[in-house]
């Protein structure tokens, strides 16, 4: 067990730092963009203030950010000596594969969190200071159910939502660890690229169709399951021809 964590904390400690910067500067550019808003919709809504504001960019850029750190990060390019590292790791290639994926998948679901975050902050703060006719104790409820990118990562009572967004998590973590995976093989992984690119375009879709949602999930999990199995393949071939 301990082994196991060592190697999962490995990988959180390569990404942690570009996280927290990716964080850091999604939370500031969303924090101007409603900043200098604001007073031109105090006395409209909420609803308003979220829909015209190009929130979903931040969003966006982090997304794809965070995805090219966790690629990099264990792919061996620019001189970083990560096959040496994995090797000290005393786990299998294919074990390290998937710690070092669910550890990237765990930062995709902070990053989520952080959003719907920062999503509820700017509610709490329209409904506390926003002209009393513009808000009511069902401002920010409404808001969540009324802006696509509000629902997409705050799906309130629709489970669908949030497995959505694990599925996302978790494909794309699989994927990243699979890139590096490949590069390390000097070879090309496309599960990330095609994951960033569905969940980058799909965000501000209708996130309350189930049928939209049901179609993301088996993406991701389809993903991920045939990226394990390459990996899995190749690891194993690797391994009888030695």
């Amino acid at each position: 067990m301990r082994k196991h964590l060592s190697v999962w904390m490995t990988a959180a400690r390569g990404i942690a730092g570009p996280l927290a910067l990716i964080l850091l500067v999604m939370a500031a550019a969303e924090g101007v963009l409603l900043w200098s808003a604001y007073p031109d919709y105090e006395a409209t809504g909420l609803y308003f203030l979220l829909s015209d504001c190009p929130l979903v960019w931040p969003f966006r850029a982090a997304l794809v950010l965070l995805a090219a750190a966790c690629c990099l990060h264990g792919s061996g390019l620019g001189g970083s000596a990560v096959g040496n590292t994995l090797g000290r790791l005393r786990v299998s290639e294919l074990t390290a594969f998937l710690l070092w994926g669910l550890c990237y998948a765990t930062a995709f679901v902070i990053l989520w969190a952080v959003q719907a975050g920062i999503l509820l902050g700017a509610g709490w703060y329209f409904t506390t200071h926003a002209a009393p006719s513009a808000a009511s104790p069902q401002t920010v409820l409404l808001a969540s159910w009324q802006v696509p990118f509000f629902h997409a990562v705050l799906p309130l009572d629709q489970w669908t939502g949030y497995v959505r967004m694990a599925c996302l998590s978790l494909g794309l973590g699989i994927g990243c660890a699979a890139w590096s995976f490949w590069r390390r093989r000097t070879a090309n992984g496309y599960a990330a690229p095609f994951l960033v690119i569905l969940w980058v375009v799909t965000i501000t879709f209708d996130p309350t169709d189930f049928f939209m949602d049901l179609f993301l999930i088996l993406a991701a999990l389809v993903t991920a399951g045939v990226s394990i199995y390459l990996v899995w393949g190749e690891v194993y071939r690797h391994a009888d021809s030695h």
